[in-house]
């Protein structure tokens, strides 16, 4: 029995070599290829405006299905509105892209090339980043009664001339 403690205590006082740090993951990027660095950076980044059914321009980044179905200029929280509108809860009012469209949505995603809404936002934004060591100006934008601008593919070059802080994402450090 005592010769266990004092196995125990020597081997308490027994100074370890530390363990070294496991290697650094790959560092992860918008060119990153691998869906599962993109959706970290979603999770990380995008979730805390897009990730709920009241989402800026509706643009839900928090599924594939809010991704699939893409935007619309309809606001989900109207305050003067007499009158219910039309639901657009995603898997309940629509199944597929083609019906979103049908329901006024237009696409994010790119179809060929650098023409994806999403890409645009997130180069504008990446063109006219915040400061990383203040705060934001003043005329910045950030109260909740702020319009909230829902540019279509069309409508992105006026967009981005007339609003060059606009892009993705919005208020924040840009994406790396």
């Amino acid at each position: 029995m005592l010769a266990g403690a004092l196995l125990a205590l020597a081997l308490g006082c027994r100074q370890w070599a530390p363990t070294p740090p496991p290697p650094a993951p790959p560092a992860e990027t918008l060119a990153s290829p691998d869906p599962a660095a993109a959706q970290r950076i979603v999770e990380r980044r995008c979730a805390v405006c897009r990730g709920c059914y009241d989402a800026p321009c509706q643009l839900v980044l928090s599924s594939h299905e809010g991704l699939a179905r893409g935007a619309s200029k309809e606001n989900v929280y109207h305050g003067s509105r007499l009158r219910r509108s039309e639901p657009t809860r995603l898997g309940i009012d629509a199944h597929s892209p083609e019906a979103w469209r049908e329901r006024g949505f237009w696409s994010v995603l790119d179809t060929t090339g650098d023409t994806a809404l999403l890409r645009k936002m997130l180069a504008l934004g990446r063109a006219a980043p915040p400061a990383s060591d203040r705060p934001l100006p003043e005329d910045f934008p950030l109260d909740i009664t702020r319009a909230l601008l829902c540019p279509t593919p069309e409508e992105f070059a006026d967009y981005a001339t007339a609003r060059p802080r606009g892009g993705m994402p919005y208020g924040t450090a840009p994406l790396s």
